[in-house]
């Protein structure tokens, strides 16, 4: 498809906003919106297949101990931001006349739309487990009880190339490590990773941190790896022979879900300005996972889609346009004692940093500005899942 014309005809009063998803990047967004918007100049609609905001992040623990994995009714959150939810399927959009189609074959206008899909989480190898979120806690609590039983005395931990998010991996084998050393047993514990060095992305001194963390655990790593295939205990490595294995697991491929319409680059995700904006046009915008680029974060993804937000509101005339600043990443690794809090802040005189206190506040493993302090209102009354 043609990129539109950087121009528009004239907008609907009031400014009708589109946001496809329900995840972490539309959420932000939409509490963003309540902010920039005291005066309800925009009608902002979410559009998403799921009727749950499932907090995927606090699932790595719960093969550990009791669940911790919350989920959250997705209308009355977006309704307490003051916008509208619709249940559905964004199947296909068509950016040069503004119009949503959705799965069951109705359509609607848009001012501006915000693409927030994200991805789907595939197998990144036959034969390897892989750990997406709660459905697969019941299989690693399984593995990891029968490591401590002494049931395995090798086990890989993979970080398949591409666009991803390693951390989980780490922290599931950190937690494993944790519980096998608790219980006398002993097994070989590696990571398999594409990376120069563990969580290189936070910088020298994080990764350096992570390194102890694992070290201090028995797992060793083994960086620029890319594990190919599983068969018969031999885990095979890109021109780097085999390993052999009892048991492995994997973070997951990830696929992005961009509904057809949308202009696509490397691996089929959006790409996009430093304000969001979708390439060649003036109103189409995408935040999160499905954006093209190497981290697939929800901390990422907040800070898109709150300059997105901004953005569509520039463009209703409600603000002025944002200056985009270069994106902090932070993280919370679990270890099985104590946390290792991890930032890369490139504009910071300490842009890489490590420690067992929070960086941030409120101390979420999710950072959003704007969605990080409703969840945490919230907690005690999520539903477990």
């Amino acid at each position: 498809m043609a990129p539109a014309a950087q121009t528009r005809g004239m907008p609907s009063s009031p400014f009708r906003v589109v946001i496809a998803g329900g995840g972490v990047a539309a959420l932000e967004a939409v509490l963003a919106f309540q902010e920039l918007d005291p005066d309800r100049a925009l009608s902002v609609e979410v559009i998403a297949p799921d009727t749950r905001f499932v907090y995927r992040a606090l699932s790595v623990r719960d093969p550990f101990g009791p669940r911790s994995t919350r989920a959250y009714d997705l209308e009355p959150l977006v309704q307490q931001g003051g916008a509208s939810f619709r249940h559905g399927q964004v199947a296909a959009i068509d950016p040069n006349d503004r119009l949503v189609t959705l799965g069951d074959g109705s359509a609607l206008m848009y001012d501006a739309l915000l693409l927030a899909t994200g991805v789907a989480r595939q197998p990144a190898l036959p034969g390897v487990g892989t750990f997406v979120g709660p459905a697969d806690v019941p299989a690693f609590k399984s593995f990891a009880e029968s490591l401590c039983r002494g049931a395995f005395h090798r086990a890989a931990f993979i970080v398949p190339p591409g666009p991803s998010w390693p951390l989980p991996i780490y922290e599931l084998a950190l937690q494993a490590a944790t519980r096998l050393q608790a219980s006398g047993k002993d097994a070989q514990l590696a990571i398999i990773t594409p990376e120069q060095s563990a969580l290189s992305m936070f910088g020298p001194i994080a990764s350096r941190a992570v390194e102890r963390a694992l070290r201090d655990r028995g797992i060793a790593v083994h960086p620029d790896s890319y594990a190919e295939s599983l068969s018969h205990g031999q885990l095979r490595l890109d021109m780097q022979g085999s390993v052999l294995v009892d048991a492995a697991w994997a973070a997951p491929r990830l696929v992005p879900r961009v509904p057809a319409g949308v202009p696509t680059a490397g691996g089929g995700f959006v790409p996009v300005d430093d304000a969001g904006r979708v390439e060649g046009f003036v109103d189409l915008f995408a935040a999160g996972d499905v954006t093209l680029g190497d981290v697939k974060q929800g901390g990422v993804a907040a800070q898109q889609a709150a300059v997105a937000a901004e953005a569509i509101a520039a463009l209703a005339g409600i603000t002025e346009a944002p200056e985009p600043e270069p994106v902090i990443l932070r993280a919370l690794l679990l270890t099985g004692g104590e946390p290792l809090w991890l930032r890369a802040d490139p504009a910071s005189e300490t842009p890489s940093e490590a420690s067992d206190e929070p960086l941030w506040w409120p101390a979420h493993k999710i950072f959003g500005a704007h969605l990080a302090p409703v969840l945490a209102g919230l907690e005690s009354s999520a539903a477990r899942v």
